[in-house]
């Protein structure tokens, strides 16, 4: 403050310096369904609580419908996918990103101490209630540094342990995603690429038209030539052979579906199917049974999401990715 500046008011004039710190603001598409917290499943009360809300739901909707009343296969899908995103909503929640998931509960009722200290500290009327305050907040501070290290440093090893498990069981999605945790970094793949001219295009708008004449150019080639099997003594006719003989009683028709697969755009995951697998079962029962009534299936099962992974080499060449498509879960499964 500036008490000597003259303003012709008995206000002191204050100077200050603001520093500006930029965030960034994610426009999320809305066609994009919400994932949600799936993990609470592995809680027993939450999964319990899951399963009654989806059990209530389903029989609430099958009470309703008249058994004489017939359902094209558009209603009976849009009902049924109604029933899982609402119980997900209610019972998960939306799946939350958490930056310092490390720190424990203890800690963080230290935390909130420390607040409600700093408070007291500002609050204070004399000089010997600030002096005591500042003390208490001191001994606070050390203490909430000294168990947040502990803690990210004990989170650090269970992770460690947890990927060296995931290594000799061979699971490579779990060493992956504990690797990129332990990292702590996040790969971009919005990359400038280049147009047909070699080009380099920077706008978003101009990268997702080129995405998408790549991929349409990709997926509409026609299909290579079948080679013959004919010849008894010819490779191709031994590989067919073998892959008949690998395809015979020992391969499963309808292998069960793995879990931490991302949803297709309906948002109906593997988890909140498998969360109760009774009625889940009981209502695929009947989307599928009217899928072969009328030969056709819902719009929903038609829709993918095409998404870019790379591979190798330099990022701006598009032959360096490799695309796949997110589909519906319920429809993967008939299929």
């Amino acid at each position: 403050m500036y008490r000597g500046a003259d303003v012709a008011s008995d206000h002191h004039l204050v100077v200050d310096i603001l520093r500006l710190k930029l965030k960034k603001y994610n426009t999320r598409n809305p066609k994009v369904a919400p994932r949600y917290n799936t993990k609470l499943l592995q809680d027993p009360p939450t999964l319990r609580a899951f399963q009654i809300a989806l059990g209530n739901r389903y029989q609430v909707l099958a009470d309703l419908v008249d058994e004489d009343q017939q359902q094209c296969i558009e209603d009976l899908w849009r009902e049924r996918k109604q029933v899982w995103l609402d119980t997900s909503k209610v019972t998960l929640g939306p799946q939350q990103n958490q930056h310092k998931e490390w720190i424990t509960t203890e800690t963080l009722s230290k935390i909130e101490t420390r607040r409600k200290l700093k408070d007291k500290i500002n609050s204070s009327r004399t000089r010997a209630a600030r002096r005591e305050a500042q003390r208490q907040y001191n001994k606070t501070n050390q203490e909430v540094r000294k168990d947040s290290r502990r803690d990210k440093r004990k989170f650090i090893n269970d992770l460690a342990k947890k990927a060296e498990i995931a290594t000799k069981q061979h699971r490579m999605k779990d060493l992956y995603d504990l690797t990129k945790k332990l990292a702590g970094k996040k790969s971009s793949t919005s990359e400038s690429i280049k147009d047909k001219h070699g080009n380099t295009l920077t706008k978003q708008e101009d990268q997702l038209r080129r995405w998408g004449e790549y991929f349409e150019e990709l997926q509409n080639r026609p299909p290579p030539p079948i080679p013959a099997c004919s010849h008894p003594r010819s490779r191709a006719y031994v590989g067919c052979e073998r892959r008949k003989t690998q395809q015979g009683g020992n391969s499963k028709s309808n292998p069960e579906p793995k879990n931490g697969k991302a949803p297709g755009p309906d948002g109906i995951s593997v988890e909140i199917l498998k969360g109760d697998i009774n009625t889940s079962t009981q209502m695929l029962y009947e989307i599928y049974a009217k899928v072969w009534e009328e030969e056709t299936i819902p719009e929903d099962w038609k829709e993918g999401h095409l998404v870019k992974i790379p591979i190798k080499g330099h990022l701006s060449n598009r032959n360096n990715y490799r695309g796949i498509t997110m589909l519906s879960v319920p429809g993967k499964i008939l299929s």
